[in-house]
């Protein structure tokens, strides 16, 4: 282990040739990190066709209401588990309950794996509402009865088109900036459509034929369902806000963006250029909660990303509702190895004012700190005392699997929280789990 000096701050640099044993770390790593992200997406969609299984054997369609009541239903799990307030809730539940130290290493490994791959609950649900609604839809032309259905049934169609369409996973992977403009503008066009068929609900209930509309709209849990996937959906659009930004070039690959007021540590921000489109989460940097600036360290990799260093923005529209990320999760655990490369160790930094010193190592490998990520990036992370800088400027790209696998061993950690881009991600986290070790990282199911 080598010891040198950074403007006088000493930080330990280490040779893999020195350090990093080399296990047998050739495995699989497609997709090995969505295991959580599929077990929660089967579960939600295996309780629904249970339930509908119930429903057509012991129910037999009796009650028209309940196809419509489960398909809104799920919708609104769906996006309640996406919804910015419900998160800030949950995590910080979760957090301060399991982080108790009477709590074992596999409850927490599994609390923070659910809380990392909740995609899979929301997925789930989308396409369990698709199904509902099919029935639904559809149910009336098999039995014959088709009073009034020639409105449910164009209008059901659409939604159905448009939920299908925003479930397909291919337009995630292939294109995030289509995957946004379609989940917005159909998610709200199938919100309106929702309303529509909720009212005709109503309208053509029995009960509204016994009692009156209004006892019927009172009474009606399809129609109060909409109402609160309506406030779901409108509640973060409500903190939008344009504010005036400093951003500095750190170099060809690095913007830092710094915004007015603090963040809570372990916090993730969304930003924009146009209110209504394009908008982009990154980890947010801040020392307190009270503090009067925070920061995002943006690495260029997309054409969002690129735009900003090329040309850096003076005013961005941002949502003053911030929502939790997996860093958040890092203090349920009393000793962890956080090992990033690049850009990816800024979402962990803003941990080091809460954390207990000494009881987390940080591993950052890149090239040229202080040319590439800037002094003020540095100084956060070289006052942590036990920290890793690999160079690769010295001595190129380490095994990151052995690097990580090593460090856990020798350091006694709990867990291996990842920073890095998607497929080193993947690497690093599933060769950590063959080798029987937990490790999280972010992915696209976060």
């Amino acid at each position: 282990m080598n010891t040198t000096s950074v403007a006088g701050i000493a930080f330990r640099l280490t040779n893999d040739s020195e350090r990093v044993k080399k296990p047998n770390t050739k495995v699989r790593t497609k997709r090995d990190l969505s295991g959580a992200y599929f077990h929660l997406f089967a579960a939600a969609l295996l309780v629904n066709l249970y339930v509908l299984c119930l429903h057509v054997v012991f129910n037999s369609f009796k009650d028209p209401n309940f196809l419509a009541c489960m398909a809104t239903g799920n919708i609104f799990v769906a996006i309640l588990v996406r919804n910015e307030l419900f998160l800030n809730v949950l995590y910080r539940i979760l957090v301060k309950i399991f982080s108790l130290s009477q709590v074992p290493i596999t409850i927490k490994n599994g609390v923070t794996s659910a809380l990392l791959h909740i995609g899979g609950i929301h997925a789930g649900c989308a396409v369990a509402s698709v199904v509902w609604l099919t029935v639904d839809v559809f149910h009336p032309l098999s039995t014959g009865s088709v009073d009034r259905h020639w409105v449910i049934l164009p209008l059901g169609s659409v939604i159905l088109l448009f939920l299908s369409i925003m479930s397909l996973p291919s337009i995630r992977d292939r294109s995030h900036d289509l995957f946004e403009f379609t989940h917005r503008f159909l998610g709200w066009s199938t919100l309106l459509l929702l309303w529509g068929y909720a009212l005709l609900t109503v309208n053509w209930s029995a009960e509204t034929a016994e009692s009156g509309l209004f006892v019927a709209t009172t009474k009606n849990i399809s129609l109060w369902l909409t109402v609160s996937i309506t406030a779901l959906i409108l509640l973060p659009w409500l903190t939008v806000q344009k504010v005036q930004v400093q951003a500095r070039v750190q170099s060809q690959s690095i913007i830092e963006i710094t915004f007015p007021g603090g963040s809570q540590p372990g916090m993730f921000g969304r930003i924009s250029h146009r209110a209504l489109a394009d908008w982009h989460a990154f980890a947010l940097i801040s020392g307190e909660t009270m503090a009067e600036s925070h920061m995002m360290v943006i690495s260029g990799v997309g054409d969002f990303t690129k735009g900003l260093i090329t040309t850096p923005p003076a005013t961005l529209y941002v949502r003053r509702l911030k929502f939790p990320g997996l860093p958040y999760c890092v203090p349920m655990y009393h000793r962890s190895i956080i090992i990033a490369t690049g850009a990816g160790m800024a979402p962990y930094l803003s941990l080091l004012s809460i954390l207990p010193r000494g009881s987390h190592r940080l591993i950052w490998v890149g090239r040229s700190f202080r040319e590439y990520f800037g002094n003020k990036l540095c100084e956060i992370a070289l006052q942590w005392p036990d920290l890793v800088l690999v160079d690769t400027a010295n001595g190129g790209r380490p095994d990151m699997i052995a690097l990580a696998v090593d460090n856990y061993r020798s350091f006694g950690a709990d867990a291996v929280f990842v920073g890095s881009i998607p497929e080193g991600t993947r690497q690093i986290v599933s060769g950590c789990r063959a080798l029987g070790i937990p490790a999280f990282g972010p992915s696209w199911d976060s």
